[in-house]
């Protein structure tokens, strides 16, 4: 009798002790891979050693986490406060409902040439273990272009987009429109945030390469809208921008402009160059004007 008992409290505590294994696994005890770094994405990676372990991952400029963090400790403690108030203010939420749990595969897109931590602490219980894991990576500077565009024009239902093809007569690049009512309304005005949106979800579609044009290119409006959504009086953004084949990437040239739907359709109306809405600062190089 006194040997199952010995044996039954020696398989409580091996039991125990591979609870708290898992519970307290710190951070050096996750695997984690960087790679596939481009301009505008790069593929993460996160494997815990115990599969059930909760924890939080964040991306984060180097830069914004010095001038907004005076250690690591605190990092993790206001982190952890804003999550902990996350679950409490969410109905029908617990802490480990806003944290991570297993294995994470990422492919993320963030702006180009800027450097980062991904950011990993995990939790004991409700509790976060005092130890962050801190992994540096950068993105790569977005390819330069020759594209630019010279001018836009709005005829019938055609829009005409011409290229500058003095530098290179073959540059690629991808270009769309849509209603500035609907950038305002639902993008908060900024055209260039819904552009490179659009573009992100083409690629996570694989059909960025079947939609790139090289010289003029026509596309008319109303395949898409109809008069009541681009009436007369109504402006349509048209955005663009250069891509670059070798990386499979878009480059450091875009361009939006305005044109505005005249009462005659049967004349052509010029665009004029849209306003910056500092969007673009997102993703373009730092040192590109």
């Amino acid at each position: 009798m006194r040997k199952l008992f010995l044996l039954f409290l020696l398989f409580c505590l091996c039991a125990a002790c591979q609870k708290r294994k898992s519970d307290s696994i710190l951070p050096q005890d996750f695997r984690v891979t960087i790679d596939r770094i481009q301009a505008q994405r790069v593929h993460l990676e996160v494997f815990p050693q115990y599969e059930f372990t909760r924890y939080s991952l964040d991306i984060i400029p180097t830069d914004s986490f010095r001038k907004t963090y005076i250690s690591d400790a605190d990092y993790i403690y206001r982190k952890d406060t804003a999550l902990q108030r996350l679950a409490k203010q969410t109905p029908n939420t617990q802490l480990k409902d806003v944290l991570q749990e297993g294995t994470r595969i990422m492919n993320l897109s963030l702006p180009s040439d800027e450097e980062y931590y991904l950011l990993l602490y995990s939790y004991n219980g409700s509790h976060p273990v005092n130890t962050l894991r801190k992994e540096t990576f950068r993105t790569l500077p977005r390819k330069h272009s020759a594209f630019h565009v010279d001018s836009v024009t709005l005829r019938g239902d055609d829009i005409t987009i011409y290229p500058g093809l003095q530098q290179d007569p073959e540059a690629t690049y991808f270009w769309d429109f849509t209603p500035l009512k609907d950038i305002r309304d639902r993008y908060l005005g900024l055209h260039s945030y819904y552009f490179f949106q659009l573009i992100e979800n083409y690629y996570e579609l694989n059909d960025m390469v079947d939609l790139l044009d090289s010289g003029t290119d026509t596309e008319s409006w109303r395949w898409y809208y109809n008069d009541n959504t681009f009436a007369i009086g109504d402006t349509m953004v048209v955005m663009a921008v250069g891509y670059d084949s070798i990386s499979g990437e878009t480059t450091d040239r875009y361009e939006a402009w305005w044109i505005t739907r005249p009462e005659d359709d049967t004349r052509s109306v010029q665009a004029v160059p849209a306003t910056s809405d500092g969007w673009e600062d997102m993703f373009m190089p730092k040192n590109i004007k």
